[in-house]
């Protein structure tokens, strides 16, 4: 009499067991051991790479909160894209600031700009400038406006290069002869998410923020910046009224 097989449990099932004996594992203290969980049973390569680099996030976290730096610099270099690896020195730098730790923070800032200090040749690149400018603002202010400045011509570049690309296809991305702010534009994108900066800066020298926005060559950006700056200005006045 032939034997009958258990049918295997639906590929997302197996892939959650496994995930979680792989965090299982790594709290036990054993990270090349949930490594090794994940690559002997997560087949799809995009899955895989996914729960490899969760897991070396998760056990860079822990490192760095029992104050192992040489370990967390050896996990950074499992992480391949600078601005990735930028982007994780940029969190662990805000969470030693919250911890009262400024001499940490900063250093882990400095490391972050060395891997991502040069001109920008991306987005991602331009976006992880703006990440460790914004965490300087509670350490080193001057430090962050240092990086903010020289980013504005680059802004103003890439707008009138958007202008001339984008005239093409005007209804989709311009009204009224400005930029949309919602659109897909990616030099919009970019600036939005500057102008956040110079508003967490501004408390610290509000003319050099303002000197910022008005650096601007296109009307938007300027009313956007002073907005946000302006934004920030009263959130931190309310906040020490509260």
């Amino acid at each position: 009499m032939r034997c009958l097989r258990r049918p295997l449990a639906p590929p997302e099932i197996r892939n959650n067991f496994y995930q979680q004996a792989a965090w299982k594992a790594l709290n036990q203290g054993g990270r090349e051991r949930a490594r090794q969980i994940v690559n002997d049973n997560v087949s799809d390569p995009m899955q895989r790479n996914h729960k490899l680099t969760e897991i070396d996030r998760q056990e860079l976290w822990r490192t760095a909160g029992q104050n192992r730096w040489e370990e967390v610099r050896q996990l950074l270099s499992r992480i391949r894209a600078d601005e990735e690896r930028a982007s994780m020195l940029v969190q662990l730098a805000t969470s030693a600031t919250g911890r009262g730790d400024k001499k940490t923070a900063t250093q882990l800032l400095d490391d972050a700009w060395e891997m991502v200090g040069n001109q920008a040749e991306s987005f991602s690149q331009l976006g992880a400038q703006l990440q460790i400018a914004r965490a300087y603002g509670p350490l080193n202010p001057i430090r962050g406006f240092e990086i903010l400045e020289p980013m504005v011509d680059r802004l103003n570049t890439l707008s009138a290069a958007a202008e001339v690309l984008y005239g093409y296809e005007r209804q989709w991305h311009f009204k009224d002869g400005e930029f949309m702010l919602q659109g897909g534009n990616m030099v919009m994108n970019i600036i939005q998410q500057y102008v956040v900066v110079p508003s967490s800066l501004a408390q610290a020298d509000f003319d050099r923020a303002r000197s910022l926005a008005n650096r601007f060559q296109r009307n938007e950006a300027q009313i956007l910046a002073r907005i946000s700056i302006v934004q920030g200005v009263m959130a931190r006045w309310s906040a020490i009224g509260d």
